[in-house]
């Protein structure tokens, strides 16, 4: 997943997917930007699952980059040998 990726990549419920574009949220770096009081206000639903909405975009960002620094390890050790 890179930078770009979209929202429906994220591990919720596909409505939550389709509330988030229809506030004008299409990325995962869009959603992970804001507060979970900013998700909860822009979308009008209850902070608890704001949280559930951030911490899955959280977590796709830090999978991200964890798959990204993976591959380039393993691309440096393969140019080694």
């Amino acid at each position: 997943m890179n930078d770009s990726a979209s929202v429906q990549c994220l591990s919720i419920a596909p409505g939550l997917k389709n509330l988030l574009e229809q506030s004008g949220l299409f990325t995962v770096k869009s959603v992970a930007s804001l507060s979970q009081g900013e998700i909860a206000n822009l979308l009008g639903i209850d902070t608890y699952v704001a949280g559930i909405i951030f911490q899955s975009a959280k977590k796709s960002l830090r999978d991200s980059k964890n798959n990204i620094t993976t591959t380039k390890a393993a691309t440096m050790v393969s140019t080694i040998r």
